[in-house]
């Protein structure tokens, strides 16, 4: 997991040239008009979702997990309190992964949350379980999905 303010973004740049796109499309200006839903930055291998909404709370927020792909979340506006835990931490899942959607829940609780303000970026990687919108005021944010094999191309850990 790294968090972090979108004026380092060139530091992770310069450690994997894949995620230029991303900090780009997170830099754009216009992001605020974009509608909700899917944009395309290079096809399925990475693409932003924007989504605008009241958070679910601690007790409704699920932790989940991705195999295929890493999150980088960037709120645009209000406060993202997302939860957080250690994969191999998690015993409770809840139904299967599902495949097509790139997802497994868990009931487990989160061990710490991270308050996330406009301006700053979270990657989290499949190891990383997390529960976005944990806190319950309006947020409007971007998730980055970077396919894990633009990241880490030898990469072997998965969410189980």
């Amino acid at each position: 997991m790294i968090i972090d303010v979108l004026d380092n973004a060139e530091a992770y740049v310069s450690l994997q040239g894949s995620l230029k796109n991303a900090f780009a499309f997170l830099r754009r200006t216009d992001l605020d008009s974009l509608p909700t839903g899917r944009h395309e930055i290079d096809g399925d291998k990475m693409y932003a979702t924007i989504s605008r909404g009241n958070g679910k709370g601690l007790v409704d927020a699920k932790l989940e997990c991705h195999r295929k792909y890493i999150d980088i979340h960037c709120v645009l506006s209000g406060i993202d309190v997302i939860g957080v835990k250690a994969l191999r931490a998690c015993h409770f899942p809840i139904g299967e992964y599902n495949a097509e959607k790139d997802i497994l829940f868990f009931s487990d609780m989160s061990e710490s949350r991270i308050n996330l303000a406009p301006g700053t970026f979270m990657m989290l990687y499949p190891e990383d379980a997390h529960a976005p919108l944990s806190g319950t005021e309006e947020v409007t944010k971007v998730v980055i999905k970077v396919l894990v094999s633009l990241w880490l191309p030898h990469y072997t850990g998965a969410c189980i």
